[in-house]
């Protein structure tokens, strides 16, 4: 199922002044534990990460998870847009 953020979080990773927009839930999962994620996880992170699994199965709000994974982006400095 192709849980979407109703705005997209935009975050600075990969190479150099290039950023990702990130528009669903999976996407945002895919972030966190594929791509380098630039600090060790901590409390913000693995709340993103718990809220999101949980909203990939429908158990939290999307809003809920993509401001959990704002709030992680923000915390290591790659966080793009705040909407």
């Amino acid at each position: 199922m192709r849980v979407e953020f109703d705005q997209p979080v935009v975050v600075a990773l990969g190479k150099p002044g290039t950023s990702r927009k990130v528009t669903t839930v999976m996407e945002a999962i895919y972030c966190i534990r594929h791509e380098k994620w630039p600090r060790a996880p901590g409390a913000i992170l693995r709340n993103a990460c718990r809220l999101l699994d949980e909203a990939r199965m429908g158990n939290v709000a999307p809003s809920e998870a993509r401001k959990a994974f704002s709030d992680a982006a923000e915390e290591a400095n790659i966080l793009v847009n705040r909407s």
